[in-house]
């Protein structure tokens, strides 16, 4: 009563705190929710709806509360079934818990990828019109993402301002599956650790943190050329060349000896992945690729790119200030430097799974990914992303720990941490 009669008054529906607030409800609902599921005080998805039709939400929300009951309990059910997952090897568990990760992955980004339409914002909600007629909505409590693909399209300033007030990026794809540009919450980074991010550049710190992000890069490749190995049987000669030069790493004195060796991985790593893929693959392409398997990769790593970019922004962090790629003002390097332990776990994996599996993956009479194909992988990377996977013997999202590596980053540059480590994924 007292929210509604005096906080409530005091602001405006888009506030940040207006916001904040319907987040902690929803949290801590789903938390009883989580703690009634694993005690068994509660055990059915009924007996939960029933005792939550009587949360008063239209206090905070404009929209019916049937669908903020769904969430509460889908987020609870998630994080329930997460838990037992790893206790509880049963295919049963495991099944239930993908089913509540996959739709909070999907529900939570906005991909626009067709000409013509037009984002917009009414009642609460995105609205997507293409020539003035709507083709969906999307409730903007659910979407933490927006990813705008190719050209063509518009948007309005009120879909700006919102995504700044809630912490809402927006990501801008090319059609040759290059990011370009991003908007993210305004969280500059500070004079402060800037001169700290500067004043690393040409130290001992420097060629760690550049050591540290081909570590990742290059263990994340050995072990998932391991993991295909047990079905494959003939990647040992690589694998072995992998590891003398993976041992050699902590002995160098330049970046320009570590990218020496990072060479020789990276050769043995697609040499591998050519071998065991089953479609036509000759070479790695970065840029301008006109075949099935590039394209495909190009594509997921632009989507992993902008969430790399979203949490070192976030981490308070400068992007223009790196320690492995080679300093360049016009682009966002640091980008560039943590992206290199994620690729292989997040984006090569998902997208040979996909290439294996003959998942309808076409191009088109212009050699690009069909729009079918661009949304079939945006929606297998995203699942990824929001998948879990053990980090520090802790079952946590993979988007979690990006972001929390992001912090770790920012510690080490600001002095609170000595060391940086880079993830490693399990396989």
């Amino acid at each position: 009563l007292s929210l509604k009669n005096y906080y409530l008054k005091i602001l405006t529906p888009n506030a940040p705190q207006h916001k904040l607030l319907q987040d902690a409800l929803i949290a801590t609902l789903s938390h009883k929710v989580y703690l009634s599921k694993k005690s068994k005080e509660i055990t059915t998805k009924k007996e939960f709806k029933i005792l939550l039709e009587s949360v008063k939400y239209d206090i905070l929300f404009d929209d019916e509360k049937s669908k903020y009951i769904e969430l509460v309990i889908a987020k609870g059910y998630e994080r329930y079934l997460s838990s037992r997952s790893y206790k509880d090897k049963t295919a049963k568990i495991s099944k239930k818990r993908d089913k509540y990760v996959k739709k909070f992955a999907n529900d939570s980004t906005l991909h626009v990828a067709s000409r013509g339409l037009m984002l917009g914002i009414s009642k609460g909600k995105f609205v997507l019109k293409k020539y003035g007629k709507v083709q969906d909505r999307y409730p903007i409590s659910r979407v933490k993402r927006i990813i705008l693909e190719g050209k063509g399209f518009s948007m309005s300033s009120d879909v700006i301002k919102r995504c700044a007030d809630e912490s809402i990026t927006i990501d801008f794809i090319d059609r040759d599956m290059m990011p370009y540009a991003s908007l993210v919450t305004y969280r500059a980074s500070t004079v402060q650790i800037i001169h700290n991010q500067a004043l690393l550049l040409n130290t001992p710190t420097h060629l760690r943190l550049a050591v540290e992000f081909i570590r990742g890069k290059a263990k994340n490749q050995l072990n998932y050329i391991k993991y295909l190995n047990k079905y494959h049987k003939f990647l040992d000669k690589n694998i072995d060349s992998m590891e003398t030069n993976i041992s050699k790493i902590k002995f160098i004195k330049s970046i320009n000896e570590l990218m020496g060796h990072e060479g020789s991985i990276s050769v043995a790593y697609w040499d591998s992945l050519k071998m065991v893929i089953e479609v036509p693959f000759d070479r790695r392409v970065t840029f301008g690729a006109k075949d099935i398997v590039n394209s495909s990769f190009n594509y997921a790593y632009a989507i992993l790119y902008g969430k790399i970019q979203h949490s070192l922004v976030h981490a308070g962090l400068s992007l223009s200030i790196s320690y492995l790629h080679t300093l360049d003002e016009k682009k966002p390097t640091l980008t560039y430097d943590m992206i290199e332990e994620f690729r292989t776990f997040v984006v090569d994996r998902t997208i040979i799974s996909m290439l294996n599996k003959n998942e309808p993956i076409k191009l088109d009479s212009k050699g690009l990914l069909t729009l079918k194909s661009r949304k079939l992988i945006s929606k297998n990377i995203k699942e990824k992303l929001g998948s879990y996977t053990m980090y520090k013997k802790e079952s946590r999202k993979v988007e979690n720990i990006i972001q929390s590596q992001a912090y770790r980053l920012a510690k080490v540059v600001n002095g609170e941490e000595k060391k940086y480590r880079a993830f490693i994924g399990k396989y």
